[in-house]
Order: structure tokens, then sequence, then C-alpha cells
């Protein structure tokens, strides 16, 4: 053992303590650092001596040969670490989702006077009003203009809300960037603690930073984190690994046609599918995209979106009822007339089946803006034509019957709409109806329209037949028509006599309204000609053929009619091949029937124009040819979509004909009908001999086409019975059917007044709100107890590293004390003991 050895044991000493003092200094210094936490060194003594050994020297024990560092520790507790970062999630979830909660009640601004419920109101008393003073026109400006303060306040609601959407799918995306940029950083972190780690050093500092963005990242997104080789750290979002090792997947945005983005994956382009956080609020509150990959139903709680639909429920509810009653109206300017004015108090779109945005477009009509003597308010005519005189002055009836929908409890309504039956007051006639209400077909019958003084006294004596015959229904007129409904009752079926059939639903089509015109011509029928009547994608692809346009056939002398459903079967984006089936109602033109079935197959992209074969048909398809597969044709056709085609025979030659059109609608609000048309010789469907009875059965294809039905693309494979007599007119034979169907009310508050379910919205969203507040509030408390228990452990106390700095530096002291004895000890050694020898 050396005489220095107390020297190296004082200078370990020394050297340890100032280490310790260093390190005390470092934690007092980031004493208010976010995410530091408090590091410690690990003091342990050196390896003592003499080791033992063969060749030992008699001492006594060993000797300690002094202290060291071993580590210098981050004091942290990782389970808490952990319950903080969810609770965190928890947090910023519920401040996110009250933030954006107390933006639509502000929007809402309920219960108010100001607010909707009020306007509406006082939209229900002007018809209140009216209905005592029908003829006061300062009354009736005063409808008007409540009317269109009630349109206005739906607009204003529905802007805001879809402006608070927009800016909510903003914050998503910049909370997407920030997620990428906390990624980036995580990643380049790892790398420096790999490097740190891999020479046997403490990166303290740099975990702490890490600590600190997996905190803030856990704010976002939910997150789990592992830990990995080197002592990084392996971060998984959502269903991916955002950062693993050194490398890092940053998300994409793909946007809709209405702008609201999906997160991605940038590498994949798949859907990233992220909940809780800040992100999972947004996202609840935003809802879905329309984008195909979405889930369906959303996955999201859809606060935003549903608040919209039900503004759109509730403004069309009260549009369409208004405006039922209006049209069976009379108004000062139709004092007159049997028929009621059959005009709209509000404007309604054309195609109400397909219409979404109700709220956004609300407006009273241009025409009663202009003459309020239009409002509907009386429910029978004032004048009797035929006397002269005033028969029903003062009547408000209409009006009482308006105000009184704010009470009204809305049921679904079964409607079958006679469109096409327009009562003719002129008619000598019986009106007689094939009516089955369930239990069977019935046969009313009343007087000839033209006993009637108007359309409201026909209905009611429809009304009374119906009673009479007890078919679960109501009768009402808008107009010139007679709508039949029913709010309990989902078998109604109308058919009027003169069109060969007695019952819809024996013949196996689908509810719906139909329409049978037939006439016999003389010269040529219509030329020979192909078209797409319906079509069903289940991607927004512009038809069955993407782009594509059928062309007429070549050939001129072609004789034979056909209904054709094609269906793809394959779909091959990389080639752009995609290969049909069809089945085919064949009839030439003596009327012979035939079913084929076959395939076909279609080239997209390159090819200008390509020939097909149907059955006996054989045609061009063009429009292809400047499709790519990765774009909106090929990329947009799935397997399952069809359409429906339709096909008419023609001759080169002028022949008497005999044409058959059956046009269909399954949309109760549309206007349009689609249209198989058959054509046959002279003759073909008459009966071969005087006293026989000849029937045709005409098969055809229809599809369900309205995007509301739950039944939307189904295809259905029906036919027609034809009896003899019914080419002997021209007119049309019209009748609808909704047995065991969807109500036609799609869209439309049920089993509650206006004014409650507006209530119910406004209170829903209340409640919500509340609890999203008292959610953050708990959450507060919770984070803050979890905080306090961190920095007990890991924070900074400033005592106690003072009591530290205290302890190290009396060690310092002691130690350099200790080194100075030594020293003086060696000088007596070296300086003062005697020379021996001289």
């Amino acid at each position: 053992m050396s005489n220095f050895f107390g020297l190296e044991i004082g200078k370990r000493s020394v050297l340890m303590h100032q280490t310790a003092l260093n390190i005390t200094g470092h934690n007092i210094a980031n004493a208010n650092t976010p995410g530091f936490a408090r590091q410690a060194p690990s003091i342990v003594t050196t390896s003592p001596f003499h080791a033992p050994m063969l060749n030992n020297a008699n001492r006594v024990g060993q000797l300690g040969t002094g202290v060291d560092i071993a580590q210098v520790k981050r004091i942290r507790d990782e389970f808490l670490d952990s319950q903080i970062r969810n609770e965190t999630r928890v947090s910023g979830y519920w401040q996110s989702m009250q933030e954006t909660l107390d933006r639509v009640e502000a929007i809402l601004n309920e219960p108010s006077e100001d607010g909707l419920r009020g306007v509406m109101d006082m939209f229900w008393e002007a018809w209140q009003d009216l209905s005592l003073n029908p003829e006061s026109e300062s009354v009736r400006s005063v409808v008007v203009q409540r009317g269109m303060a009630l349109a206005e306040a739906f607009n204003h609601t529905y802007s805001q809300l879809q402006d608070l959407r927009v800016d909510v799918n903003d914050q998503i995306k910049i909370k997407a960037h920030d997620v990428n940029s906390i990624a980036q950083q995580i990643a380049a972190l790892n790398r420096q603690i790999a490097a740190v780690s891999c020479a046997g050093k403490q990166p303290n500092d740099l975990k702490d930073k890490r600590d600190l963005l997996v905190e803030q990242l856990s704010e976002i997104a939910e997150v789990r984190i592992y830990n990995d080789k080197n002592d990084m750290v392996a971060v998984q979002l959502a269903d991916r690994m955002l950062v693993q090792g050194v490398d890092y997947i940053e998300l994409a945005e793909e946007k809709d046609n209405q702008g609201m983005y999906m997160l991605v994956w940038a590498d994949s382009r798949t859907k990233a599918r992220i909940s809780g956080g800040q992100l999972g609020a947004l996202l609840d509150a935003r809802g879905q995209t329309n984008l195909p990959e979405e889930n369906q139903p959303s996955e999201y709680k859809e606060i935003i979106p549903n608040m919209i639909e039900d503004l759109n429920m509730l403004a069309k509810t009260i549009m369409v009822n208004t405006n039922e009653l209006h049209r069976g109206g009379y108004s000062l300017a139709n004092k007159k007339s049997q028929v009621p004015d059959g005009s709209n108090f509000f404007k309604m779109p054309e195609y109400a089946d397909t219409y979404e945005n109700w709220a956004k477009f609300m407006a009273v009509t241009r025409e009663i803006q202009d003459d309020v003597k239009k409002i509907a308010a009386a429910s029978r005519r004032t004048w009797d034509t035929e006397g002269g005189n005033k028969e029903n002055f003062g009547d408000g009836g209409n009006a009482l019957k308006i105000a009184q929908l704010k009470h009204s409890l809305n049921s679904p309504q079964f409607k079958v709409k006679t469109e096409g039956l327009n009562i003719d007051f002129s008619s000598h006639d019986p009106l007689r109806l094939l009516v089955d209400g369930g239990a069977g077909i019935k046969e009313i019958e009343i007087p000839p329209p033209y006993s009637y003084p108007d359309m409201q006294r026909l209905a009611q004596a429809l009304q009374k037949e119906l009673d009479i015959n007890d078919i679960v229904a109501n009768v009402r007129c808008e107009g010139g028509e007679i709508v039949f409904y029913s709010t309990t009752n989902r078998k109604l079926e109308i058919i009027y006599p003169g069109s060969a059939i007695s019952d819809l639903k024996a013949v196996d089509l689908q509810n719906g309204e139909y329409q049978i015109k037939t006439w016999v011509g003389t010269g040529e029928a219509q030329n020979a000609k192909l078209s797409l009547l319906q079509s069903y994608n289940q991607k927004p692809a512009s038809s069955i053929f993407g782009d594509g346009r059928l062309q007429q056939p070549s050939d001129p002398n072609l004789a034979i009619n056909a209904s054709i459903e094609i269906t793809i079967s394959s779909v091959n984006n990389f080639s752009g091949q995609v290969n049909y089936t069809y089945v085919s109602h064949e009839y030439d033109l003596d009327g012979n029937y035939n079913k084929v079935t076959g395939s076909f197959t279609l080239n997209y992209g390159g090819a200008a124009e390509q020939s097909i074969t149907i059955g006996s048909l054989t045609t061009t398809i063009s429009g292809l040819d400047g499709l790519s597969s990765e774009k909106s044709g090929v990329a947009e056709l799935k397997v399952g979509d069809k359409g429906i085609l339709a096909l008419t025979a023609a001759r080169e030659v002028a022949i008497p004909y005999q044409q058959v059109d059956i046009n269909f609608n399954f949309n109760s609000d549309r206007k349009v009908l689609q249209s198989n048309c058959f054509v046959f010789n002279n003759g073909v469907l008459d009966p071969q001999a005087p006293d026989t009875v000849k029937t045709n059965e005409l098969h055809f294809f229809t599809m369900n086409d309205n995007r509301n039905s739950n039944l939307f693309g189904r295809s259905y494979d029906g036919y027609i019975e034809i009896t003899n007599g019914i080419l002997v007119t021209a007119e049309p034979a019209a009748y609808l059917s909704y047995y065991e169907g969807d109500s036609g009310n799609s869209d439309m508050v049920e089993d509650a007044t206006t004014d409650d379910f507006w209530r119910s919205i406004t209170a829903n969203t209340g409640v919500v709100s509340q609890e999203a507040q008292r959610m953050v509030k708990n959450q507060e408390i919770l984070l803050s107890e979890l905080q306090n228990k961190w920095e007990s452990i890991s924070g900074v106390s400033l005592d106690e590293e003072m009591t530290n700095m205290i302890k190290f530096q009396h060690a310092f002291n002691a130690a350099s004390r200790f080194i100075t004895g030594i020293d003086e000890g060696l000088e007596v050694i070296i300086n003062r003991m005697g020379l021996v020898g001289r």
C-alpha cells in the first residue's frame, strides 16, 4: 500500500461531492422547467483493497478505497407517468368537446325569445290570428313576414352550424400537423438518446424532453408507449406505430367533396382510426366524411352533423306539413274555383326525396310574397259560381289547421298520392277506386264529381266511404289531386280502375307509383333506342359504365323490345377491364317472349369505341377512351354495381303499331318517371276471337333509386298483366301503392310536436354541455392531484436541494481537509525525517 493511498481517497471524495454539488445546482437551475424531473447521484463505494488472492499480505480486513458516482438517476415513477398520460388524454378530449359545445349553445341561443323556438311561436300565432281575420290583408302580411323571419332563422342557424363544422374541420388538420411535428421530434430525440446510451451515459435531460413531448401528444390523441432498445421508445397512435425507433410516419389528409378531411397514413393512404384526446373530440363533433373508406354506421358521435340533420328534419316537417295543408285551401285570389289553389306557402325542392338542406334554403314562395291574397286561408271556396253569392265568407278554417300544427303530434304517414289522377268536375261518371288497406281489395264508389260543389266536399265523401268499408286511411286534397294516407296502417294500395291490374303485390311489383300509357297509332313506331334508365353505384361514378355512353344499335331493322339488367361481376383497376353479366327480357314485334342471360366485357382507357352484345342486341359504347383506371372510370366502379337498360323496337317502314309505356317511380315526391316502352305490331295485343279474353305479361326490370331508402340499389324482376281492351284509349291509368313499406315522410319529425322536438334537441345539447363541463372540472382536479404527486416524487424542492447542497458542501470541505492532513503527514516524512548514513 502506497503512502499516497490516502490522497487518492481524498481526491475521489472531493470529485464525487463536487459532482453532487453540480447535480444539485442543475436541479435548482431547472426548478421551473416544464417536464424536468429532478436528478440524484447514485453514490457507491469503490472497490476495497486488497482483493482476496493466494499471495496475500497478512493485513487486517479490507481497506476501503473511497467513493464514486455510479450513475445520475432521473427520479420518475413510470406508472404515475402512464396515469398522467391517460388522464391528459381524457382531459384533452373533454376540454375540446366543451369548447365546441359552448359554440353550439351560443348558436342555438335557447331558451330565449330570440331563439328559433320564439320565432316558431310567432309564426304559429300569425296563422292563428289569420284564422280569426282571414279577409284582413294586414294580418296576411304579418303571416308572410313571420314566415320569412322563420325561414331566415333556419337559414342563419344552418349557416352558423356549417361554419362551425368547417372551423372544427380546420382544427383537425392543424392537430394532425401537430402530431407530425411531435413525432418528428420524438424520433430525433430517440436518435440522440440511443447515441448517448450506447456510450454508457444517462441522457436524462433528453429523456425529459421526450417525455414532455409524449405527454403533449397524449393530449391530442390516445397513444401507447413501448420501451425499445438503447433507451428508445415506440409510440403507437390509433392502429399504427407513429414512431418506431428513429423512424416515424406522418398523418395526411384526404378531402371529400364537401372539403372535410379524413386523416390517413401518408405512406399507405389508409384511414387512421384515431380516438381520444383533442382529435377524438374534434372528430366526434365534426363527424365523418362522405368518403367510401368511412365506416357505416359512423364510429363518431356526429354532434354537429346530427344537429344539422335535426334542424333540416324540423324545417322539412314544418315546410311539408304547412304546404300539404296550404295546397288544400282556397285563397282570396281563388274565390270561385271548385279546386283548391294547390300552391305551396314555402318553396319546395324539385326532388324532395333526395333533398337534404331544407333549413339552408327554406323560403316563402315569391308568389305569396308578391300577393298576400294568395295565402290559402279558407278550407272551402268563398263564392258559389252558379248562384254568384257568397256562401263561405270569412272562412279561416285552413289557416286554423296550419296554426294547430304547433300542437299536432307528427306521425309517420304512409301516403298514396294519385299523381296523374286529377278530378274533372265536369265528369258525370261515378268515381270508383280499388282500395286495399290490408284486409283485401275493396271497391269504393261516390257520385260523379260534377255533383259536388268543391274538392273538399268530394274528399269528405271519399273519407266517408273509407270509414264505411273499415279502411284505416284518410284522404285530403292538394290542388286537383287527392291523397290517401294512414298514420297507423302500413298496408295501403290505391288502384284506379281501367289499368288491367287489380293487385300490384300479386304481380310482384315493388312499392311505388306506376302509370300505364297505351295507344294505337298509325305510321312508324319510335326509332330503335337503347337507354340507361336507372343506375346504382356504390361509389360516385356517373353511371354503370363510368363515363361511357351507349349508342343506338347499328341495325335499322332491329325488331325487338327488351328490358335489361346488367351487373358488374369483376373490376381490374390495373388493366381497366370490367366484366358485366346481364339478364334480358326480350319481346319481338309479334309479342313472343324470351329471357336471355349472358356476359360482356368493357376495356377502359385506350379504346375509342367498343361493341357489346346483349342477347339479340348488338350495339356500341363510347366515351371510355379518355378514362384512366386510376381516375373516375374504373376506380369508381365496384363489384355489385348495376343498371337497368331499356330497348325500344323499330321498323324502317311505316306500319300501324300498338304501344305500351310503363312509367314507374318509387320516390313519392319526385315528378320525373322512368319508362319502359314496348312496341308491337298492330293487333298483337288484341283478342283473337270476339268473345275471348287475352292476357299478356309484360316483364321488365326496375330498381329502387331512392338514396334515402334502406332498399336503395335493390332491383326487382316484375311484370304487369295487360288484358284485352286496355289499348282502346290513350289515357293513362294512374295508381300508386305503399304496402308494408316505409312512410313517405322520411327524415321528418315523428311522434312529437315540432315545439317539443326542438325543445328536446336544445335540452339534450344543454345536458351534453353540462356533462362536458363536469368532466372538465373532474379532470382538472384529478390531474392536479396526479401532478402534485408527480411533483412530490419528481419535482424539484428548493428546500431539499438547499439541504443537499449544504450536506455535499460540508462533505467536500471535510474531504479537502482530509487531503490537507495527508499532505502534512507526507511533508513530515519527506522533509523532516533524518538522513541515514550521513
